[in-house]
């Protein structure tokens, strides 16, 4: 912040920034503040002007926060932007074997493959733009990737999420459960939730008990000084503050849409305070 304005210097378009504009967009909402969001459409208007990176899984992160800012600007150029890469998403993005979107990212193809980032990076924006536009095909594709991911992530005897699947072998890589990978989940079940008007009853009854059954196994792992570790059953492995952030806004955010029981409060708290205590002065 400079003399009241912001000046936001992110260079890459990827998932990070995507994430974390998004994190802004949604805070300058909530406490009503214009000069965020301007800076934000800065941003875009910058970004979008130089030129932006070939379409992936990861660079689409940062078009959900776009679907989102169009409804604070009058660009009409970037509503076509928000509907072209949805349709890019439907009909161009790699699919694997059950038609899941193929976590497809700038390193590799990734072929054949499965990854809970995913739901994030594609599947809100997606949802966000079949909301704006009236797309319910669009909506409805996000819905299905959270089953058919739901279906080769989810563990149904620890309600935890493991990273990914390959279908090129049939397996969940190296059987983990990741912390970040499950924080993933913990925020966009929510987020889905928060994006959608109209949600079908099973849809959503059913991914309730995903979440309550993950955030469950969730708490008993929390570490007494707030943290969770990079694998959430190995209390060896080393502390996650991205993780461990993710999470405790994922139990609020599911506490505020009564998807998730008050009582889990205390948790995010300890996770929300441990993360304050891992940020200096510089960010």
């Amino acid at each position: 912040v400079s003399d009241g304005t912001y000046d936001l210097q992110f260079d890459e378009w990827d998932w990070e920034v995507g994430v974390g504009i998004y994190g802004l967009i949604r805070h300058a909402e909530a406490v009503g503040d214009k000069s965020l969001i301007e800076a934000i459409a800065r941003w875009y208007d910058w970004q979008i002007g130089r030129g932006l990176p070939p379409r992936q899984v990861n660079s689409s992160s940062p078009m959900l926060p776009l679907a989102v800012l169009i409804d604070h600007v009058d660009r009409p150029d970037w509503e076509e932007l928000v509907k072209d890469w949805a349709d890019w998403l439907m009909t161009k993005l790699a699919r694997t074997e059950d038609e899941g979107f193929q976590h497809v990212v700038k390193e590799r193809l990734n072929d054949g493959e499965l990854w809970d980032d995913t739901l994030f990076m594609t599947c809100l924006f997606l949802a966000r733009a079949g909301q704006r536009f009236g797309r319910q095909d669009w909506i409805e594709e996000a819905f299905y990737q959270f089953m058919v991911h739901e279906r080769f992530l989810a563990d149904p005897v620890t309600g935890l999420w493991y990273h990914g699947w390959t279908f090129n072998g049939r397996h969940n890589f190296a059987n983990a459960f990741w912390a970040r990978g499950n924080s993933w989940i913990t925020v966009a079940i929510p987020e889905l939730f928060s994006l959608v008007d109209v949600i079908p009853d099973h849809l959503r009854r059913h991914l309730t008990y995903i979440l309550r059954a993950q955030v469950k196994t969730l708490a008993k792992h929390q570490r007494d000084n707030g943290m969770f570790t990079t694998l959430v059953c190995d209390p060896d492995s080393p502390e996650e503050t991205s993780a461990t952030a993710g999470i405790a806004y994922g139990i609020l955010r599911g506490i505020d849409l009564g998807l998730l029981d008050p009582e889990l409060k205390p948790v995010a708290r300890k996770a929300l305070a441990a993360v304050l205590q891992r940020i200096d002065e510089t960010g």
